[in-house]
């Protein structure tokens, strides 16, 4: 059954530093408040030119490199009848990947793995070239994008001078007759971001029209990275070891810390019997083989809820999830399976296990009812995301449009250049 959207997972998601819907919200904010503050001081014809610039980057920043990446699938994975789903990351400890295949939740999951490790080299190779192809592509996109813009927007200027021009000389004629006057950035679509971006902060600075356009990037661009990449999780960071001095570990995803199964495990002690079990477990083979055989244990529990621990569920396609949301297809059978063809970061396992372990031992010692403690451990948690999110879309929807608009109006430069340019050359057309 799919979960409906429910507020632990919207904090979840908003927490997340691999999820690029906290950078969705942001851009939005940093992109209104840009194209707000070029209307002030450039009116229609520089915000409409801000606009495209801002919302068609955005829509390439944000699905170039799903979109393309999915392209790949259909036109090489599919046809060469390989799973695009497998993350060749889990082909790199061997003795994992053989708990992998002895684990495959369906015989079509086992086939896919056993032929990956007949083709290791090609499949590795395959997916670099689909990450560094769908990669050039959206950076391609943008500049196609920019040089479109500056060509339109430009058309644009030119056209309404002449009209203005023409405008003016009628009224002019009407006054004298009446009137007389890669491994770690390929897998994480965050980091994926963060190179599409660096190639559009490239081509923003090496395209820019006028010193008018150049220092508006500089504070946009310098601002942006400071705090889409960086400042909301030092936030959230330097908030969850605040919480954690204070005796509550909020280092989690919001998923579980709201669910009512880690207030149950905590309160009556499975939780630590849970986590015995877990550390039991020394080597990564060990461990791997034991969150695959032990659903039941809370730690491989709320190790899949954060999805640490992926599910057949968690990798099912978007589409096939929203077919089964309005009703067209049946629900996803062993949705709550480990996909083996995922990649399992052990020491983001282990450190999660340890905030676990840290966590009942805080409730331990806290003297507090379950229901007092864990509600505290929510407030906390709320509070660090909204902190760290609220604090990117001021400074990027409100600080940085105003700084920009401030230094225009202390420069002096409330023009468009790009009008002020064309104004000129007409004029210069115009004399000769």
């Amino acid at each position: 059954m799919i979960n409906p959207i429910t507020i632990s997972k919207i904090y979840s998601t908003l927490g997340s530093n691999s999820s690029i819907v906290p950078l969705a919200i942001k851009d939005i904010a940093n992109s209104l408040g840009i194209t707000a503050g070029a209307y002030v001081v450039g009116k229609k014809e520089e915000s409409t030119d801000r606009f495209i610039d801002e919302f068609g980057t955005q829509a390439i920043w944000l699905f170039g490199i799903p979109v393309f990446k999915k392209i790949i699938d259909w036109t090489v994975f599919k046809p060469l009848k390989l799973d695009n789903k497998i993350d060749v990351r889990i082909l790199k400890d061997k003795e994992v990947f053989e708990k992998a295949k002895e684990f495959a939740a369906t015989p079509e999951i086992k086939n896919s793995l056993l032929k990956a490790e007949k083709n290791a080299k090609f499949i590795k190779g395959l997916s670099i070239g689909k990450f560094a192809v769908s990669t050039a592509l959206t950076i391609y996109s943008y500049s196609a994008l920019t040089k479109y813009r500056h060509k339109k927007t430009e058309e644009k200027v030119r056209k309404n001078i002449l009209a203005e021009q023409a405008k003016k000389q009628a009224q002019n004629q009407e006054n004298l007759n009446f009137k007389g006057g890669l491994s770690s950035f390929m897998f994480n679509p965050v980091k994926n971001l963060m190179i599409v971006d660096a190639a559009i902060s490239g081509e923003r600075f090496y395209h820019a029209r006028s010193p008018q356009d150049f220092l508006g990037y500089v504070v946009k661009e310098g601002t942006f990275w400071i705090f889409m990449y960086f400042a909301s999780q030092r936030i959230q960071k330097v908030l969850e070891n605040k919480a954690m001095k204070n005796g509550k570990t909020i280092s989690m995803d919001s998923r579980v810390i709201e669910s009512a199964d880690l207030k149950n495990a905590l309160a009556d002690g499975t939780l630590q019997k849970s986590l015995d079990n877990f550390f039991a477990n020394k080597t990564n083979a060990e461990i791997y083989e034991f969150i695959n055989t032990s659903a039941n244990n809370d730690v491989v529990k709320f190790a899949k809820q954060s999805d640490i621990v992926k599910t057949l569920g968690t990798t099912d396609g978007l589409w096939n999830k929203l077919f089964r949301k309005i009703g067209l297809k049946g629900e996803l059978l062993n949705a709550d399976k480990i996909d083996t063809r995922a990649y399992v970061d052990m020491d983001e396992l282990k450190s999660f296990a340890q905030n676990l372990q840290n966590l009942q031992k805080q409730y331990n010692m806290s003297g507090e009812n379950i229901d007092t403690f864990c509600k505290k451990l929510v407030s906390l948690k709320r509070n660090a995301v909204l902190k760290g999110i609220g604090a990117c879309i001021f400074a990027l929807g409100v600080i940085t449009p105003a700084i920009m608009v401030i230094i225009r109006f202390l420069r002096n430069d409330k023009g468009f250049q790009v009008r002020e340019k064309i104004e000129q050359e007409l004029a210069e057309n115009k004399e000769n």
